[in-house]
This record gives structure tokens, C-alpha cells and sequence, in this order.
């Protein structure tokens, strides 16, 4: 696999950053004499106990309900659902691993592509899919956060963020 280009404000392929982060997870366990469980079982979220399958059943509606009125409502709404069914599924409380653990599972991404099937679930991940890559504003240096746009669409942020950054590097450069 080719190295990843570096630019500013955007990491490393997830799926290659978690294969290390797992085997150093599995390596520290064994040291400690433990095993982990390294496979998403979602049997568990069934075995769970009623109060809380229904916890994370009510956070799905409540994402389900805010979906038409307040997008970020949602999306928090539905990250509390996601998140407890993870960490039952998982067998895992941080959620970095979680993540990595769901990247790898042949069963989870079998069942991806089955839905793909479905036209609108086909357009909603098209449509998140164009959201990438995330853009992390942490990762820029303190002055291109500084002089960034403050308003605009995503797409001029990015370009603007990108060509503060690479004219930096320029000067740098010929200096």
C-alpha cells in the first residue's frame, strides 16, 4: 500500500492506523494475562438486559423523532444509541477500539454491502461518503487555525485552510 500523503488537518487511513492500535491492544493484554475478545458479537446486544436494550432502543427513536428538525440533535441522539450497542457488541468501553474492532469485522461489512442494496440506504451512505475526508481542525497549526475563514462552506475552508498551509511550506522551503 503507498504511504499516505500528509496534508494539514487530515490523518492517516483509519484501517491502517488500526491494525497497530489492535495488536498492541491483543500484545498488552497478553503480557497482562488476559485475552480480548477481538470480534464484534452483535448476540450480546440480545442477551443484554431488557432495560438496557430498551435504553438504547429509546436513544434511537429520540434520533429517529430529532432527525427533521435538528440535525446535530440527531446525530448526538443516534452516537448515545451507537455507542452503547458498541460497547455491548464489543465487549469494549473505549470507543477508539470499538471503531477498529467494527473496521475489521467480516460480518459487519458482509451485512454493509447486503444494505447497499437498498436505495435509499445506497443514498445515505453516498451522501456521508462525500463528507470526506473528516477534516480535523486540530491537527493544523496554531497560526492556519488563526487565519482560516471563519465562514464559508466546508469545501472553501479546506481550500483556503490547504493553500495557507502549502504556501507556508513554500516559504519555509525557499528560506
Amino acid at each position: 500500500m503507498p504511504p499516505v500523503e500528509h496534508k494539514p488537518g487530515y490523518g492517516p487511513c483509519p484501517r491502517q492506523t488500526a491494525t497497530g492500535r489492535l495488536r498492541a491492544l491483543a500484545k498488552g493484554a497478553e503480557k497482562a494475562g488476559r485475552t480480548i475478545e477481538s470480534r464484534v458479537s452483535p448476540n450480546r446486544f440480545h442477551s443484554l438486559h431488557e432495560d438496557g436494550r430498551k435504553l438504547i432502543a429509546d436513544w434511537l427513536r429520540r434520533a429517529e423523532a430529532a432527525r427533521d428538525r435538528v440535525d446535530f440533535e440527531a446525530f448526538i441522539y443516534s452516537w448515545i444509541s451507537f455507542n452503547g450497542w458498541a460497547t455491548c457488541c464489543c465487549a469494549e468501553e473505549r470507543d477508539r477500539i470499538q471503531l477498529d474492532m467494527m473496521m475489521f469485522d467480516d460480518n459487519l461489512a458482509q451485512n454493509f454491502n447486503r444494505m447497499l442494496g437498498d436505495a435509499s440506504f445506497r443514498e445515505a451512505a453516498q451522501t456521508f461518503r462525500s463528507l470526506w475526508p473528516v477534516f480535523r481542525v486540530a491537527d493544523l497549526s496554531e497560526s492556519v487555525r488563526r487565519n482560516r475563514p471563519q465562514h464559508g462552506s466546508r469545501e472553501r475552508v479546506i481550500i483556503t485552510t490547504n493553500f495557507t498551509a502549502q504556501t507556508r511550506n513554500v516559504r519555509q522551503i525557499a528560506t
